[in-house]
């Protein structure tokens, strides 16, 4: 039992593992289960399988303790799976992600399960061999079979949820619900590997067991593929992408600015003069690209394409323009064929999120809403910033969506379009908030930058940081810490508490400027500067 009364998500897996040993086929909430509902990989369950495309009975899995769930409500078990049922001697176990679908089996006619999670949008399974449960838990100097089964339920649990596929992070929230923070954060962080990269804001993305960057050098953008474990490169693809950059603009960098997506065994990138690239993620093979350098002022770019790639089921969306004119774009993920297109504002540099069916993002003047199966506009409301900065990423609360700019301050919208309050003195800039239950944590720009935490209920503040933070900085929130990076290489963890400032430790990352996001890993954190890419390990 932990000190505040709530258990483990061990001990709530052991539960659950006693209730199998005891014999037991009965699932949560009392109720046995229908055996035609068994999610194992029995030759004799073949029978119940649904056709491809059928979310069917054989698909859901059972509901396990939020305490197991990810953060944002994964399809982590729904009626009719005994997630330890299937863990016997021989066993093999898949953990396979699906985010925005159903889950759907592969032909096995060994003894498995598969475990779904929202975290990693690709479909390739790994598969684990467990040994005698006996013989792995008196090995581990584990109590009893039953603490293997909770342990390795947990374990598998845990690596469903650390792929960082996407701009923050799997549900684009800069939460690593699957990671862990240190118990107590060291006095130093340990430098794993670090291998050369280039210019660009691009942040690291994870998925299929590899580390993905996106980089410029010279008029070629490069994309790269890394082993997690070395940092050993695996495969590089370039292209030209030629621009002249805006005189007001030569302090910013020369991009890329938008985050690699994965996704299904494919890689998406998109460049800072609008190539959009999809690339097989093993092999580095180029499957489609689509170059929209024509909608972009390639001879006078002030930052070019900034918006990362999102992926709404079977509709891969993209913001394609400038401040001229600008497009939101829904494409088939597979092929690359364009399903729709929204043309109405110039583009922002804002990243879209997804919720409640709608794509969500600032255009150069307005906070829209569209619809993701139509691409029809669902609401809109002014929200312009005074020199064309509409960069932060809209985040999602309980009660509504909030969108910030430098020189607009911040807005929660509710999901009718309605404003529901506004803090014109808690404006930012570059770096996008997080959300954590009824509160907000962010880095404003104000006072050279300040951390803060409000109430997403109302907007009120109710604590800043002193100021000088840096320029900008990448927020995560990890276990009970909230982790920011900062544009010096500065890496400071934080008490994420909505009842003071309370700074933990402080570390040095860098030595090169950092725009791009930490991304984490298992027990440490990717680092991306100007220059490199390292792997921190605690």
């Amino acid at each position: 039992m932990r000190p505040n009364g709530r258990r483990s998500s061990v001990a709530l897996a052991e539960d659950h593992a006693a209730q199998h040993h005891r014999g037991s086929r009965t699932a949560v909430g009392g109720q046995r289960p229908d055996p035609a509902r068994v999610h194992l990989g029995h030759e004799q369950d073949r029978a119940h399988r649904p056709a491809a495309g059928d979310p069917g009975p054989g698909n859901e899995l059972q509901s396990l303790p939020a305490h197991l769930h990810h953060r944002n409500d994964p399809q982590i078990a729904k009626p009719g799976f005994d997630p330890l049922g299937a863990f016997g001697r021989g066993a093999e176990v898949q953990v396979k992600t699906a985010p925005l679908g159903p889950v759907h089996h592969a032909p096995n006619q060994r003894r498995g399960v598969q475990v779904a999670d929202r975290c990693d949008p690709g479909f390739a399974a790994q598969t684990f061999r467990l040994a005698s449960p006996a013989r792995s838990a008196a090995g581990l100097g584990l109590r009893s079979p039953i603490r293997y089964h909770a342990v390795v339920l947990q374990v598998l649990l845990l690596a469903a949820a650390l792929d960082w596929n996407q701009w923050r992070g799997p549900n684009r929230d800069a939460v690593a619900a699957g990671a862990a923070a240190p118990a107590a954060w060291p006095q130093k962080l340990n430098k794993k590997w670090e291998v050369p990269a280039g210019d660009g804001y691009a942040s690291p993305v994870t998925g299929g067991g590899r580390v993905y960057l996106h980089w410029r050098e010279g008029a070629r953008e490069i994309v790269t593929a890394h082993d997690p474990a070395t940092g050993r490169e695996l495969w590089r693809q370039s292209y030209d992408a030629p621009f002249r950059k805006s005189s007001y603009a030569t302090r910013m960098g020369s991009g890329p600015w938008a985050t690699p997506l994965y996704s299904g065994g494919r890689l998406y990138t998109f460049g800072v003069t609008a190539i959009l690239s999809c690339f097989d993620a093993a092999s580095g093979k180029i499957l489609w690209r689509h170059d929209n350098s024509g909608e972009v002022s390639t001879a006078g770019l002030f930052t070019g394409s900034s918006a990362s790639p999102a992926l709404a089921g079977n509709r891969l969306i993209v913001v394609v323009g400038d401040d001229r004119r600008g497009s939101v774009q829904a494409l088939d993920p597979v092929t690359g064929r364009r399903q729709w297109s929204w043309n109405e504002d110039g583009a922002g540099y804002s990243s879209p999120i997804l919720a409640d069916g709608k794509v969500l993002l600032l255009t150069l003047g307005r906070a829209v809403a569209l619809d993701v199966e139509t691409g029809k506009l669902a609401w809109a409301a002014v929200f312009r910033d005074q020199w064309n900065e509409n960069i932060v990423t809209p985040v999602r609360t309980p009660q509504a969506v909030l969108f910030s700019a430098v020189r607009r301050g911040t807005v929660a919208i509710g999901l009718d379009g309605k404003v529901l309050w506004e803090n014109k003195d808690l404006p930012m800039y570059m770096s996008s908030p997080l959300v954590d239950g009824d509160h907000v944590y962010g880095f404003s720009s104000r006072n050279k930058g300040q951390h803060f935490c409000l109430d997403a209920r109302t907007g009120k503040l109710l604590w800043t940081s002193p100021g000088r933070g840096g320029e900008t900085a990448g927020l995560l929130a990890l276990g009970p810490a909230l982790l920011s990076l900062n544009t010096d290489g500065e890496l400071l963890v934080i008490h994420r508490h909505p009842g003071a400032w309370r700074p933990i430790a402080t570390y040095k990352v860098a030595d090169s400027a950092v725009w791009a996001q930490p991304v984490p890993l298992a027990n440490g954190l990717l680092v991306k500067s100007v220059s490199s890419l390292v792997l921190w390990t605690w």
